[in-house]
């Protein structure tokens, strides 16, 4: 089966992710190969990123860390179902301990705390897009922002 050229993945729950190279599941398979790489991939592009993290980046990452939002409200001390309902925003000391904890959960080293934080504050003045290529797990990366 070709790969794709490219294609919206929402298997994630985010409207702007997109895959080039990868092909989707094969006939009978419901679930992309490799894709908890995959959503490893999304969620280091999110924590590592500009911007504030909205309803659905928050929303993203819970799933991928696992936890429930009650679980994730406990350890950032947040009303996460508030935020991924849109009703209420991650501060700034949630934020920064969101990205963290995905960091950890990756194995990766966070940035230093002040980059962190300038990370957080950046305001977004365009749309967020997150774009993955590979042709299979092993080759799975994160393109730059004007990739096509």
């Amino acid at each position: 089966m070709p790969a794709y050229p490219g294609h919206r993945y929402y298997g994630s729950g985010l409207r702007y992710v997109f895959l080039t190279q990868i092909e989707p599941p094969v006939d009978g398979e419901s679930v992309m190969p490799g894709i908890n790489v995959l959503h490893g991939l999304i969620a280091e592009a999110l924590v590592s990123g500009p911007g504030s993290l909205g309803p659905d980046e928050v929303k993203c990452l819970r799933t991928y860390l696992g936890k429930t939002p009650e679980e994730l409200g406990q350890v950032l001390k947040a009303d996460v179902r508030g935020v991924e309902r849109g009703s209420l925003s991650l501060s700034e000391r949630e934020s920064l301990a969101l990205r963290q904890l995905v960091f950890k959960n990756l194995g990766m080293e966070p940035p230093p705390r002040q980059k962190l934080l300038e990370l957080c504050n950046t305001l977004r003045l365009e749309g967020r897009h997150i774009r993955i290529a590979g042709t299979d797990e092993t080759s799975y990366r994160i393109l730059p922002q004007d990739a096509l």
